[in-house]
């Protein structure tokens, strides 16, 4: 692929430096007009408190890389998805519907079920394996914690590329409360209610619920409806129990259940044309253009249901805690569908996935002071199954024929006689009948235990020593088999099925970190980090050959200094931080014509700059804004995937991809996906009372920059989005006590169509599909809370 510093490319970095060099001036001109009358607490930023080491402190004083929003913070920015929160937040890449999340390059890929996550999800105190657990997206959200590089000293077992580690509401010892009712374009319903307080002197409760429906934005021709309908509900109720200043339990339960209906993509924006000469005989309204409009039926989705019953015991003992975290967690969820994303009955791909966990965390905080630690012991265990179908239905004999016979049968005898072959064996009947059934079941028991320890020495007023590590054992008892099912043997012919694997996968790791802080004054602190971290191997779905069913584990080296400060007493602060990560047997997900197969690359290396800050112009004024810059390639990688070909272009093509045995890459040197270049935000807020009215307007604009972004692992300039601006707007009017408001959002102003995602098209080599954004649209907010 070409070098993604285009010319459009380096405008839209040269604007953003430009924009965050203005609001620097127009920041200094501000205060500095601004006299002593007014440098009061109005003009001070609120002070951050954060959980990222295990224990309640300011930002200031942790020595790595993260980015936090609060539940206020998210409301104010109209934020309703993961998908809008990380483009406020360096180095993130992230496709909500699909659970898929990268931190500066390093991530999990968009299929497989039964992979590791290379980000960590903390719930309430909580690891969750599977993204899958935050499709419902936030509810009653106090704050969410993005960090950034390897984490695995306090939280363990696959946090190789960070950690989102999110805090809910908790009970409250005076009755609260809040209602929040949303509606908009494309049918958006939303409705969100909390209600907290006293039971009696020693028990309080928190109860949220929260409903959102919306539909999608593409168009089916083929239904005459929309693809991408969400429905999401999620009940939560917290139980605190809590006699004594010392001691307190907390227990939750939250239920959720979701329908996306979509599945990875949901329209063509490339398809071969010896292959759509064919399927237009089946669908003479196939689309192919990148326009919101497909001619994909309404038939994939992500549908899931599941909860989690979280115990917390806190037992103080002088200033020191000693903390116990159960957990229980179940997800069940049918994904998948039609995935030829035609409306001819070709090949569906429906995914069945259960997921139980259990999970014990039990840890001493020392009191703070000249030395304090933390100590502790985890336990997980965890059961995963997943049913993959992968039927042929019998309108792919159509395709078979013309590809047997009359695209391949002069030009490559031996394919045209394999898919000749084929075509026969395919019975007779209604199209929407399956001819072969590939049927794929994994079954996966999790066990991974972990001793763990971090220490701080304050050597001097001004220098603190920060030493941690962990060991961690994670085995893996697991069964994979492949089947063909009949009627017709078309799988037996095209893979290595039947066949079976009964493997045992042990880990064990040891991973250190040493921080060193250092605040020669009061308005800056340095930092320097080195840490570890550790992925845990594990098995491939949609493996077609005994061979494809493993991978190995990974480990990174990470690196980082920084600075973060507190400037004009208070009204300002600013942050930046340089990283090198290094990864060894990274894990990496190839496309092989009927999924993704996880395999390991050899080495990987991510760095890059990341700088965010806020600033107070005026009482009521602020702005933020954030800047990432991110150098991310394999360093070595010569088993890497190459740009799929049509059948025209390769014949053999179509057979390969259904045998794993696609042709190999060497991608040394390049770029990693998922990892553009540059990437930041510019947010402007305003709050004031106009006309003394007793009520306070208020207003706010952002705009968020993201540089070229590749999108597979094959790097497939196909599967890539070009770097572009999104802007958003609100105004609205709250009550001073901010009891009540009412406000409209814009968002996408610039109607900008986008891809979220895009990737290869399954059994349609040379084919490629994707997601897109949501085209301009509004929304208006009422809330109300005491």
């Amino acid at each position: 692929m070409t070098s993604p510093y285009n010319a459009r490319s380096k405008k839209n970095i040269g604007l953003l430096i430009a924009l965050t060099q203005c609001s620097l001036i127009l920041s200094n001109a501000s205060y500095a007009q601004t006299n002593e009358a007014k440098k009061s607490q109005s003009m001070r930023l609120e002070e951050v408190i954060v959980t990222a080491q295990k224990r309640s402190e300011n930002v200031r004083d942790v020595p790595m890389s993260l980015a936090v929003m609060s539940g206020d913070d998210m409301r104010d920015a109209g934020i309703k998805s993961f998908n809008d929160m990380a483009r406020f937040m360096p180095n993130i890449s992230l496709n909500d519907s699909s659970s898929s999340l990268y931190v500066r390059g390093i991530g999990s890929p968009e299929l497989n079920p039964v992979g590791e996550q290379a980000i960590a999800f903390i719930l309430d105190g909580v690891y969750l394996p599977r993204g899958d657990y935050l499709k419902p997206g936030f509810m009653d959200l106090e704050r969410i914690e993005v960090l950034k590089g390897p984490q695995g000293t306090l939280f363990g077992r696959n946090a190789s590329g960070g950690v989102i580690n999110i805090t809910n509401g908790q009970p409250t010892e005076e009755w609260m409360g809040s209602v929040t009712l949303t509606g908009g374009e494309r049918n958006i319903q939303e409705g969100e209610a909390v209600i907290s307080g006293p039971i009696s002197d020693d028990f309080s409760f928190r109860f949220a619920a929260k409903r959102r429906t919306e539909d999608g934005s593409t168009y089916s021709v083929t239904d005459n409806e929309t693809l991408g309908d969400r429905e999401l509900e999620q009940l939560r109720l917290v139980l605190r129990y809590n006699p004594d200043s010392n001691f307190d339990i907390t227990l939750g339960a939250t239920k959720f259940d979701y329908r996306i209906e979509t599945w990875l993509g949901n329209e063509y924006h490339e398809y071969p044309s010896d292959l759509g000469a064919v399927v237009r005989t089946l669908d003479p309204k196939l689309e192919t253009n990148l326009d919101r409009r497909t001619s994909a039926p309404n038939d994939s989705q992500y549908d899931g249901n599941g909860y989690m019953i979280p115990l917390t015991i806190n037992v103080d003992i002088g200033e020191s805690t000693l903390t116990s975290i159960t957990a229980i967690a179940k997800l069940e969820d049918n994904q998948g569908g039609d995935v030829d994303y035609t409306a001819a009955d070709i090949v569906a791909l429906p995914i069945h996935m259960k997921n139980n966990q259990f999970s014990q965390e039990l840890r001493f905080t020392s009191a703070p002071g000249d030395f304090e630690y933390i100590a502790g012991l985890y336990y997980f265990k965890a059961q995963q199954n997943t049913l993959i179908n992968l039927p042929i239905y019998l309108g792919a004999n159509t395709v078979f024929s013309y590809l047997g016979d009359t695209l391949l049968g002069d030009s490559l005898p031996i394919v045209g006689d394999i898919l000749g072959l084929i075509s026969p064996l395919i019975p007779t009947g209604s199209s929407g009948d399956a001819s072969d059934t590939l049927v794929e079941v994994n079954d996966i028991d999790t066990t991974s235990a972990a001793i763990f320890g971090q220490a701080k020495w304050q050597m001097l007023d001004e220098l603190a020593l920060i030493v941690g590590a962990r060991y961690s054992r994670d085995v893996k008892d697991g069964f994979y088999g492949a089947y063909s099912t009949g009627p017709a043997p078309i799988w037996p012919l095209l893979t290595g099925v039947d066949f079976e694997v009964d493997a045992k996968v042990v880990d064990k790791d040891f991973s250190p970190k040493v921080s060193l802080s250092w605040e020669p004054f009061d308005e800056a602190t340095f930092y320097a980090t080195y840490a570890q971290g550790f992925r845990a191997g594990s098995f491939n779905n949609g493996a077609t050959f005994p061979d494809k069913v493993l991978f190995d584990a990974e480990s990174s080296d990470t690196y980082e200094l920084g600075i973060k400060t507190e400037l004009l007493d208070g009204a300002a602060r600013l942050n930046v931080g340089l990283f090198q990560t290094n990864y060894q047997d990274y894990q990496i997900s190839t496309f092989i014509g009927l999924g993704y197969i996880t395999s390991n690359a050899e080495e990987v290396e991510s760095r890059g700059v990341e700088a965010d800050g806020t600033i107070m112009l005026l009482p009521g004024l602020t702005l933020n804004g954030n800047v990432g810059y991110n150098d991310a390639k394999y360093v070595k990688h010569t088993n890497g995937g190459c740009p799929t070909k049509s059948v025209g272009q390769d014949p053999l093509a179509l057979v390969n991809s259904a045998r794993n045995e696609n042709e190999v890459c060497d991608l040394s040197g390049r770029d990693l996906h998922r990892a553009p270049k540059w990437n930041g935000s510019i947010r402007l807020d305003y709050v004031f009372e106009p006309f003394n009215w007793g009520v306070d307007l208020f207003a706010g604009v952002d705009a968020t920059f993201k540089d070229d972004e590749l999108f597979d692992s094959d790097l497939d300039p196909l599967d890539s989005q070009e770097a572009h601006w999104l802007y958003n707007a609100r105004i609205g009017l709250k009550s001073q006590l901010d009891t009540w408001r009412v406000e409209v959002h814009g968002k996408n102003l610039s109607d900008e169509l986008i891809k979220l995602w895009s990737g290869d098209a399954i059994l349609a080599s040379g084919g490629h599909f994707a997601s897109t954004n949501n085209p301009r649209y509004f929304f208006a907010t009422v809330s109300y809370r005491y």
